[in-house]
């Protein structure tokens, strides 16, 4: 799936900062990169790349001719490949017989009927919901648009633990509860904002997080 971002850098960089692993965010380490149907299946996960960088590296084919610069159309989009458990698989054919339709085809994508659930669950499983904010930026929403005092007392404890560790994945590792702090990473983007903060001398408060764009795209595969 190709989508459009913006501050695309500023983007893979916070993406470093969440589950996903980071040989997977730039082309030129990509060794594994293959055609889907040629994946393995050891197991689900979600690889993101720079599609311009996909092109200098010679991982995908470029199909427009004219163009001395082919990735000059490509600069702000982000490829994002999804490699699907064997679950995930024999969910799809279950339901691809259920309405008799025909699974001979069925290599390394889901059926429509169950692509969006799938990419959207792995996507936020591994990078998250909620925007992507400096600490400062985010302390400040905190402050200013969570009513619930208890509530807001825990966020401003977990953006700073956050802070101190830098990156929620770090935080979580050496929590003491990592049942309590998924729950409250949970409600931290529920608020909006996205564990995974953005550096303290970034020239953006704000990045947006993809997530609706990557939805609309599933639901564009799921007509």
């Amino acid at each position: 799936m190709d989508i459009k971002v913006e501050h695309i850098n500023e983007l893979m960089r916070v993406f470093a900062k969440t589950d996903i692993y980071q040989n997977h965010l730039r082309a030129n380490h990509a060794v594994t990169m293959m055609q889907p149907y040629d994946y393995p299946w050891y197991g689900g996960k979600l690889e993101i790349y720079p599609k311009a960088e996909l092109l200098k590296a010679g991982r995908i084919e470029y199909k427009k001719i004219k163009s001395d610069y082919p990735t000059e159309d490509n600069r702000d989009i982000i490829r994002l490949v999804l490699v699907h458990k064997r679950g995930d698989m024999g969910h799809a054919r279950r339901i691809m017989k259920k309405f008799e339709i025909d699974t001979w085809r069925l290599e390394s994508y889901l059926n429509p009927l169950v692509v969006t659930n799938v990419f959207m669950k792995t996507y936020l499983d591994i990078i998250g919901g909620g925007d992507f904010y400096t600490s400062e930026k985010a302390l400040e929403i905190i402050e200013n648009k969570v009513p619930n005092r208890q509530n807001r007392q825990i966020l401003l404890e977990l953006i700073t633990n956050i802070n101190e560790k830098s990156t929620a994945t770090k935080a979580r590792e050496m929590s003491a509860d990592i049942k309590k702090f998924k729950r409250d990473l949970k409600l931290l983007n529920d608020t909006g904002i996205n564990g995974a903060l953005l550096n303290p001398n970034s020239e953006f408060t704000r990045i947006k997080n993809p997530v609706d764009e990557i939805y609309e795209k599933c639901k564009m595969y799921s007509l």
